[in-house]
């Protein structure tokens, strides 16, 4: 008789084949872990940069899963004192970084845009990343057209500042968090922009480099010893290749560009072992820290232009650097999908854990057009461990 694990794990396996062969490309890994160790299952397809098949330990870029650490180091600066978090984001920063960024319809809006406005995209800031200038591509399809360059924050900010449009003035989160809600939903727009300044204070108020703050205070603790910030840092023990990436299947070479953006490239075993620390509190010396990230959700509106189509939308809810994310009864009628909590990137890479189920997961494709896979192929994997 098959047993309960290995009929899962065959699903699993049917699930990922057929995920594969649908994708231009054809480069994916996929693990799921159950927390008490009961289970465990991986896959991967494809080639690594030198040639040699990919499997559950070949690196991956992370994309914005950094968000979960650089929003976990923030909590920590926070409960030091070091940061205030419904202070303005600029007085941390030089003010050539902050100056008129959010000019909304004639008025600056910008000395109200608070740190925890960064954390929980309520500020209403363009995206450099996503949004379109009136007057062409957007600056990643500059870049991939053009050729690899290097990117100084202040020139991505210059960018925000004079080619972009900020979306909505900064929202009022931090009445919405400590009413545990409001009736009259809070506008919520995924931003790299915010994100970008976060990293910007870390540095600024430690005195340290971001890779510096990453391996002191996360890496070591953990024993995260596959994981690095690309062209600034080695993993601590050898490591295989990682995989290429790619834009819709054709292999890109951008090393110059993740640099600037504080690129992370990690394993799914170090991201399921940072994940599990961070879910438990393990990150944090108080419990409201913990609860600072899973607490006060907000969920994104709908696409309503070009860029938002890409970007993170409804039904996911976010809190401060952390996703949450489950299918409307309408999509599951026949079993509700059990809720998750993590985060994605634009790679089409992942990093979830399941309360329900307790299950971690983990994955990428590293296609910088596939930021939408893990919301159709992570529901898959649940209805099938159901």
């Amino acid at each position: 008789m098959v047993s309960k694990n290995q009929h899962h794990k065959e699903k699993l396996d049917q699930l990922f084949q057929h995920t594969v062969r649908k994708r231009t490309g054809g480069q994916l890994i996929s693990c799921v872990e159950k927390g008490d160790g009961s289970f465990r299952w991986s896959s991967a397809d494809g080639p690594a940069v030198d040639s040699s098949p990919a499997d559950e330990n070949t690196p991956f870029f992370i994309a914005s899963i950094d968000k979960l650490l650089n929003a976990a180091l923030l909590i920590q600066l926070a409960k030091e004192g070091l940061v205030a978090l419904d202070n303005p984001f600029s007085i941390y920063l030089p003010s050539s970084f902050s100056n008129r960024l959010h000019v909304y319809k004639g008025e600056d809006y910008t000395d109200r845009i608070t740190v925890r406005h960064l954390l929980t995209h309520t500020s209403g800031l363009a995206d450099w990343y996503e949004d379109y200038p009136k007057d062409g591509k957007n600056l990643v399809e500059e870049i991939i057209k053009q050729g690899d360059r290097y990117l100084e924050l202040t020139e991505l900010l210059d960018y925000v500042r004079n080619r972009l449009t900020p979306n909505f003035p900064p929202q009022p989160v931090a009445a919405f968090i400590k009413d545990k809600g409001q009736k009259k939903r809070i506008k919520t727009r995924y931003t790299d922009t915010g994100f970008m300044l976060i990293c910007a204070i870390l540095e600024e108020v430690t005195g340290q480099k971001l890779e510096e703050l990453h391996h002191s205070r996360i890496y070591e603790p953990l024993g995260m010893k596959h994981t690095w910030m690309l062209d600034r840092t080695q993993p601590a023990a050898e490591t295989a290749k990682p995989l290429g990436l790619l834009a819709s299947g054709r292999a890109i070479e951008i090393p110059k560009a993740l640099r600037s953006v504080w690129g992370v490239y990690s394993t799914c075993a170090d991201m399921i072992t940072f994940l599990k620390a961070l879910y438990a509190g393990e990150l944090f010396q108080k419990s409201e820290s913990w609860e600072w990230m899973f607490s006060g959700w907000h969920t994104f509106g709908f696409p309503s232009d070009r860029a938002s189509v890409r970007l993170p939308g409804w039904p996911i809810a976010y809190s401060h650097g952390a996703m949450k994310f489950r299918l409307p009864r309408l999509f599951t009628p026949l079993k509700g999908m059990p809720e998750i909590v993590g985060h994605t990137g634009s790679t089409g890479c992942w990093l979830f854990y399941c309360p329900q189920l307790d299950l971690y997961m983990c994955g990428a494709a590293d296609d910088m057009t596939a930021g939408a896979l893990p919301f159709r192929y992570v529901p898959a994997m649940l209805k099938l461990l159901q």
